[in-house]
């Protein structure tokens, strides 16, 4: 166990101080080239540079700085370009249909570059691309495009971004004729191969990014809780007893270790789940001069414990949805009591017996999920156990307990 945790300790202690050959360019002209520590390339408020005689890592003063970038993972120029800024609330549409413009000096990031140059301006709002072609004298400008309010509950879209790339990137050949923007949609996969083959008709330099560098490994803590159907019985009691069901209410914490690509994680949970079962079974004698009713009582809590992978599917910035599996296991925090009373032919009690705690053992199964995030904060998840057996190798004369549960857990990132 201490080697595993010293691993993972070296692991976020290696991706947390990763470094990136790279360069920026002075407003001067300069060209410095030196280290950055790895973060957020899109964010330049966050860059860290060292020049090769530097010995420590300072933030860059970017109001200085005109381009920075490393290699050809990520190139970022300053402008000062239009870019529309009406952006209505959280969760809302705006009712204008057209573009408020503000100018405004940004780091645009370069996707595609070339005598027509493809770029992104990323925020917590979303992404917008620019586009700049450099035969035509064209400086900078933002693709529009924006979704807005059509009536109470309808909403329309303005893609008039489409109109500007006909215009624009026209080059006589079979990918610029209307129907090839008639059903563009305004993401990045689908404007850079626009780009790029305008490009390549034209004969001129198609650089592509990658925009790989600079992708950090991120450690998320959520907190969650949830209400579970939950069922318990026990299999080789004799004689058999009914299954019972009951509701089970749940609260615990998370730690997501999600990789650089965005798309995998780890995952290590601990939760309480609350548990109060009881199944009744009846034997007669074979003279039918007596009844015996077995009472099994389960009552207290359960510490789960899950670790296991987590995968993602991206729909777009704020939006996704995940599939997880984990290996669970279970500690039983209560009592779990088994209780004999005998009667006669005639119902009168003859012996009330209340047996010692059965002894049980922790319980080792498998647990998996389906959920949807909302802009990486809110989650919602549907969560399923196999079965999950707490006697392990007693003397009660019973096989093994038949418990699960599936259920509804809401989870909330706090970083």
């Amino acid at each position: 166990m201490k080697k595993i945790t010293l691993l993972f300790c070296l692991l976020l202690a290696s991706v947390g101080f990763a470094q990136q050959n790279g360069y920026y360019v002075t407003t001067g002209g300069q060209r410095v080239d030196g280290q950055f520590l790895e973060t957020d390339f899109l964010n330049p408020a966050t860059l860290k540079f060292k020049s090769g005689s530097a010995s420590d890592f300072t933030l860059l003063d970017t109001k200085d700085v005109k381009e920075y970038g490393i290699g050809s993972d990520y190139k970022s120029v300053k402008y000062t370009v239009q870019i529309d800024v009406t952006d209505a609330a959280q969760g809302q549409l705006s009712a204008n249909k057209d573009a408020t413009w503000q100018k405004q000096t940004l780091f645009l990031n370069v996707l595609v570059e070339g005598d027509a140059t493809l770029y992104s301006y990323t925020t917590d709002k979303g992404t917008k691309f620019f586009y700049k072609i450099e035969s035509k004298q064209l400086e900078p400008q933002q693709l529009l495009y924006r979704q807005y309010s059509s009536g109470s509950l309808s909403s329309a879209e303005n893609n008039k971004f489409r109109q500007q790339l006909y215009t624009d990137l026209t080059c006589g050949n079979e990918a610029n004729k209307m129907d090839r923007f008639i059903e563009l949609k305004y993401r990045k996969n689908e404007l850079i191969n626009i780009f790029k083959e305008y490009n390549k008709c034209k004969n001129a330099q198609n650089t592509e990014y990658s925009n790989s560098a600079g992708k950090r490994a991120v450690v998320n803590f959520n907190v969650f809780a949830g209400f579970y159907s939950a069922s318990f019985n026990i299999d080789g009691a004799k004689p058999a007893a009914k299954k019972d069901s009951y509701g089970a209410f749940a609260a615990g914490a998370e730690v997501e270790f999600k990789f650089p690509s965005d798309k995998f994680a780890l995952f290590f949970r601990a939760e309480y789940e609350t548990i109060n079962s009881e199944i009744t079974s009846t034997e007669t004698s074979p003279y039918g001069s007596t009844q015996i009713k077995k009472d099994v009582e389960i009552k207290g809590g359960l510490i789960n414990l899950y670790i296991g992978p987590r995968y993602f599917f991206h729909l777009n910035e704020n939006n996704k949805l995940f599939v997880d599996g984990a290996l669970a296991f279970g500690i039983l925090n209560g009592d779990f009591t088994e209780k004999h009373t005998i009667s006669n032919n005639s119902g009168v009690l003859v012996d009330d017996i209340t047996l010692a705690n059965v002894d049980v053992a922790n319980a080792i199964y498998f647990n998996f999920g389906v959920g949807y995030t909302f802009k990486n904060k809110f989650t919602v998840e549907a969560r399923v156990d196999t079965n999950r057996d707490y006697l392990g190798k007693v003397n009660s004369g019973f096989n093994k307990v038949k418990s699960s549960k599936v259920g509804i857990n809401l989870k909330y990132t706090l970083n």
